[in-house]
């Protein structure tokens, strides 16, 4: 209909409709594609929303599962400290149940859960331009980062230990048990006089204190790094002001 306008113009040399139409034409087609940019970076930001608010829900999730296997493995690296002392005469103290307990799981060092799904998601469709925050960003990078380091180092940590009751039945004795969640579990019983007396096993527990204090301590970088991780998303959302997700976003 506009080219029937615009020839008949043409024809008639109405020089002015014809003008008009084009502007009319050229003003339709601008005006269309803002319509499509404005709806296209709606659809960016709802899709920016719905990502945050699914990291937020599962680094709260991921750190509730990490808590109990991180402080238990710190309160093993403790009682390794505790008992290295008391084999090398530093300290005057006994160990005790918990010192056993320690050194028969002293070759546990696999990482504790570290993924988030939201995380492998952006990676795999390379979503990570649709979050805007800088910070953000950088906080990810940062997780992805330390977790990597602590997978090679773990690795390692892996390659070092061995486990005591294997290889010195006669100083470390386990017996499994049923554990309250129906899993196998291991009681053990040492001869703490005969540790001190064997200095292959002085030697091997000291290769596993070390191996073991490496896994702690990727574990805290971790700890540390979904930390700040948590706290960016948060000021992001702003929910250090105690305001809530959207209710489109809340979990």
């Amino acid at each position: 209909m506009i080219l029937a306008r615009i020839t008949k113009a043409i024809r008639e040399q109405n020089w002015f409709a014809v003008v008009l139409e084009f502007i009319i034409v050229i003003s339709g087609v601008v005006i269309g594609f803002q319509i499509q940019g404005w709806s296209a970076t709606l659809r960016e930001r709802d899709r920016e929303a719905a990502y945050l608010a699914r990291l937020h829900t599962e680094i709260e999730e991921l750190q509730a599962t990490r808590e109990r296997s991180v402080s238990r493995r710190e309160g093993f690296y403790t009682r390794l400290i505790e008992f290295a002392d008391m084999l090398n005469g530093r300290t005057d103290d006994e160990p005790a149940e918990e010192h056993c307990d320690a050194i028969g799981l002293s070759f546990v060092v696999s990482n504790p859960t570290d993924r988030l799904a939201v995380l492998d998601e952006l990676l795999s469709v390379g979503g990570f331009e649709t979050i805007r925050s800088p910070d953000i960003r950088a906080a990810i990078g940062n997780y992805l980062l330390v977790v990597r380091r602590a997978e090679d180092a773990n690795a390692l940590s892996r390659d070092m230990v061995i486990i005591l009751h294997d290889h010195f039945p006669h100083l470390i004795r386990a017996a499994s048990r049923q554990g309250g969640i129906g899993l196998p579990f291991s009681d053990f019983e040492c001869d703490f006089d005969g540790m001190r007396a064997d200095l292959v096993f002085r030697n091997a527990f000291a290769t596993n204190g070390f191996g073991f204090s490496a896994h702690n301590a990727q574990n805290l970088n971790v700890e540390e790094a979904l930390s700040a991780l948590h706290d960016t998303v948060d000021q992001t959302l702003e929910l250090e002001t105690g305001h809530d997700l959207p209710p489109e976003n809340a979990q």
